[in-house]
């Protein structure tokens, strides 16, 4: 529910999120893929502490949030598409 709510709050599409962690220099991330977020938001418990890493980076979220601990973000990051 975490990962959900963030992606949408930060507008973007899978395929942008899924490009941004690839190009994220974060030790241990094999990859990902938009069909990879998909399974994740929909039928996914849980996923590799590095791409959790790298998901907070992009999203701009606390990690420990993303992966279901700690409070809320007081505001999620609200970023404007890239034109």
């Amino acid at each position: 529910a975490n990962l959900r709510a963030a992606i949408s709050m930060s507008g973007r599409s899978y395929g942008h999120i899924a490009q941004a962690v690839k190009d994220t220099r974060i030790e241990g991330v094999a990859g990902c893929s938009k069909e990879r977020l998909f399974h994740l938001i929909t039928r996914g418990k849980r996923c590799r502490a590095s791409l959790r890493r790298a998901l907070a980076h992009v999203l701009r979220v606390r990690e420990d949030w993303l992966g279901g601990e700690g409070p809320p973000p007081s505001k999620l990051p609200i970023r404007p598409r890239a034109q």
